[in-house]
């Protein structure tokens, strides 16, 4: 990647439930970092979002989700009020004739 546009670290992909999640992260090459049920809690959220953001470093996490609706909004708002170095991103992967990225300053 050229320019001020991040380099993706951590590939971190998200199938969403109401009560538990299934998140799967891979490195770039392919690696896998963790693979498992997650809970739609506060605590086990940020869990999720701290592991990718360690192992990006200085890079970012890119966190694919495959809704946004009310069972994401827990796992969205803590993506979203991360920020910097590490932080994380969100794509919406279910809208692929009009994907969205957002991305932290």
């Amino acid at each position: 990647m050229t320019g001020d546009q991040p380099q993706i670290g951590v590939f971190v992909g998200v199938d969403m439930g109401k009560e538990r999640h299934w998140a799967q992260a891979l490195t770039p090459d392919g690696e896998t970092l963790f693979e498992g049920s997650v809970g739609n809690d506060p605590a086990a959220v940020e869990q999720l979002l701290d592991q990718p953001e360690a192992a990006a470093g200085e890079h970012r996490a890119l966190l694919v989700v495959d809704m946004i609706s009310s069972g994401a909004v827990m796992l969205l708002t803590a993506a979203e009020q991360r920020g910097g170095a590490g932080g994380v991103c969100y794509r919406v992967a279910d809208a692929p004739s009009r994907p969205t990225i957002r991305r932290h300053r």
